[in-house]
């Protein structure tokens, strides 16, 4: 997902967490323009903590934090709004 590539990439080349957060959420903006921007945020920053996480541990680096949890707040939001 390029949401999580560039929040990766932007770490691996040493950029801080707030930059590469901030990157990630405009990728993820870019694919997703109807969610309301505290939703998207949101999301960003629950993947960007898993990311991290697994990035601590032992877990294999291509492990994606994608959550059908998140989504469906997501598609929540997009109806409530």
């Amino acid at each position: 997902m390029a949401t999580c590539r560039a929040y990766k990439e932007l770490r691996r080349l040493g950029e801080c967490e707030e930059k590469a957060r901030e990157a990630a959420l405009r990728v993820f903006t870019f694919h997703e323009p109807r969610l309301p921007t505290h939703v998207a945020s949101a999301i960003v920053r629950e993947w960007t903590q898993e990311l991290r996480k697994s990035s601590r541990s032992d877990a294999p680096e291509s492990r994606e934090p994608w959550s059908g949890r998140v989504l469906a707040i997501g598609k929540s939001a997009m109806l409530t709004s």
